[in-house]
């Protein structure tokens, strides 16, 4: 009954978004999401455009969004008119209404939370990329994230194939599929090899980055994330800028790092990534970073945590204690590939169609990859649920049987 309600109400939100003049809806984290967000959409027509909004609560009571932001970007790019709206000072833990109004239309009335603060909050996030050239494998994927109804998604590279207009609509008309009864999930953005040098940037409204790389906290010190870019030089600027950031957010409870290309592909094809490892992975291992997110080869891994060592396989060891777990790598629905490659410490890899389900709270980190296409058989959650295991949902198990990895915090005693 809950998932044909769901999707009776998607089916409404599509058939008011087709009416529309407005479309593509997305929301952007670049800042910390328990106080700001950008809505990002495709303005199909009209001008005098402002976005009104409000707390739900608020609007429950009057049937009015009361707050009005009148200041739109306009991000003309590949023949897209992008218009993108970044809402600040907003409330932690609060759920707010939006709704974008012109001089043609309205928009349909969407939702979305920001996130808690505080000493006692736990986060869902699914991580993921590569999601270009199986459009019909990257709708299981986008519906799966609906179903899930995480705070976050981190999608780490490669969009599309070509880059063309064509392909970033339909990318984009895909997406609106996350969107269940009008709840917008927000979305961090890191830049692949399939993407061309401003695509991020104009698309997502980070023009303030232009080279791809830029860190953000998360629920105030809770987490701190950082997007590198292995289309961008790696020796030099983005190396030092990345060690400064580290050494300056070492009070965040959590640091996530995520890049494009992997240190170790775990497909014999792939080129080593040589320069991320002798630039990223000391310091990575120096700052005793938890939990990596890579893409690019279409398959699945997870390592056991593992640290730079010269006389290791591959130039790593495993180290139970200080090592970091390397996770990817990119299968939201680019063309599989084997995964041929193993080495001593990773601790599962295949050729499935996945993403990672990350829970996070101020002890652990949980990890589990998700075969999205178990999304028929999976049971709907809700926002106020959404740490819970669905029925249908079928989880990978690791080599050694495992279906939740576990990274404690450093500070917890093993």
């Amino acid at each position: 009954m809950i998932r044909k309600i769901l999707s009776l109400g998607l089916i409404l939100f599509f058939s008011i978004t087709i009416h529309a003049k407005t479309g593509y809806y997305r929301l952007i984290a670049k800042d910390d999401p328990a106080h700001s967000y950008t809505l990002g959409w495709i303005q199909l027509s009209g001008n005098q455009v402002i976005v009104k909004y409000d707390t739900q609560e608020n609007f429950a009571k009057t049937g009015e969004l009361k707050k009005t932001v009148e200041h739109i970007k306009f991000i003309n790019y590949k023949g897209l008119k992008n218009a993108f709206c970044t809402i600040t000072n907003l409330n932690p833990g609060t759920k707010y209404v939006i709704q974008i109004i012109d001089s043609d239309s309205k928009s349909p009335i969407m939702w979305f939370h920001t996130l808690p603060v505080g000493d006692n909050i736990q986060l869902s996030i699914i991580a993921g990329g590569d999601s270009r050239s199986r459009p019909e494998i990257r709708r299981m994927a986008n519906r799966m994230v609906a179903k899930l109804q995480p705070d976050l998604v981190i999608f780490d590279g490669d969009f599309t194939y070509g880059s063309t207009e064509k392909q970033w609509l339909q990318w984009f008309e895909d997406w609106q599929l996350t969107i269940a009864d009008g709840h917008l999930i927000p979305i961090i953005v890191v830049p692949g090899n399939h993407e061309r040098k401003q695509d991020v940037c104009k698309f997502f409204d980070l023009l303030e980055h232009p080279h791809g790389y830029y860190s953000f906290n998360i629920s105030g010190q809770f987490i701190h994330f950082v997007s590198l870019n292995t289309q961008y030089k790696i020796r030099g600027k983005q190396t030092s800028w990345f060690e400064k950031d580290l050494a300056a957010h070492q009070d965040a409870t959590w640091t996530l790092v995520a890049y494009h290309k992997p240190m170790r592909p775990h497909y014999s094809r792939k080129r080593e990534g040589d320069e991320q490892y002798n630039f990223w992975a000391p310091i990575i291992y120096k700052y005793r970073v938890p939990l990596v997110l890579e893409g690019d080869t279409h398959t699945h891994k997870i390592t056991y945590p593992i640290r730079p060592d010269a006389n290791g396989d591959e130039g790593f060891a495993r180290d139970d204690q200080n090592g970091t777990v390397y996770v990817g790598e990119g299968c939201w629905g680019a063309p599989l590939r084997p995964a041929d490659d193993l080495k001593t410490w990773t601790r599962d890899a295949a050729s499935i169609d996945q993403f990672k389900w990350i829970w996070i709270n101020k002890n652990e980190i949980q990890i589990r990859t998700v075969e999205y296409q178990s999304v028929d058989t999976t049971q709907d959650l809700s926002y106020q649920n959404r740490f819970t295991i669905p029925r249908g949902l079928k989880l990978r198990k690791t080599f050694d049987n495992q279906e939740v990895i576990i990274i404690k915090h450093k500070s917890i005693e093993p």
